[in-house]
């Protein structure tokens, strides 16, 4: 039916082999990546006794999880090392979602940019507030459902506090 030239047929194989080669090789860089950081996250959770049950880990950067039993909250980022933040919602608490927006453009063409997610965390018995970064547009250039995610986390810790 089909004459294949061996040639052909060889040269064609390498071809997808080497188009398929750099997305394999980045999977691969990504999966370790996450890896690594979600083993700096468990010893973390460990150290501490906690035992998370809802979580979340973005953009290979940024971690947020929740143990509901002790009330608790872990923040972690990785953009400039490993830094993580144990918060105690045992305490009445108070959440607030702060966009960074600007409109570019005129007329009908405005749109607006985010330049920046947080979620505020305030707790005023203590007057403890702590800013929990989850999108920088200096960072990255567009938005993947960090809107959603911060607004998913605001209601957890409003409904575990």
């Amino acid at each position: 039916m089909f004459d294949f030239d061996i040639l052909t047929l060889s040269i064609a194989i390498l071809a997808i082999i080497g188009f398929a080669i750099p997305f394999i090789y980045q999977y691969n860089k990504s999966k370790r990546k996450k890896s690594s950081a979600m083993d700096e996250i468990n010893d973390f959770v460990k150290s501490h006794g906690l035992n998370l049950s809802s979580m979340d880990f973005w953009r290979g950067k940024y971690f947020i999880g929740l143990d509901t039993a002790t009330k608790k909250l872990v923040y972690a980022n990785w953009n400039s090392g490993f830094q993580a933040k144990l918060i105690d919602l045992e305490k009445y608490v108070q959440t607030n979602i702060h966009e960074d927006v600007r409109l570019v453009g005129s007329g009908s063409d405005k749109r607006k940019v985010v330049d920046s997610i947080t979620l505020g965390i305030t707790i005023p018995k203590s007057k403890l507030q702590y800013q929990l970064e989850f999108y920088d547009a200096e960072l990255f250039s567009d938005l993947v459902g960090e809107g959603v995610l911060v607004r998913k986390w605001d209601k957890l810790i409003k409904a575990s506090a």
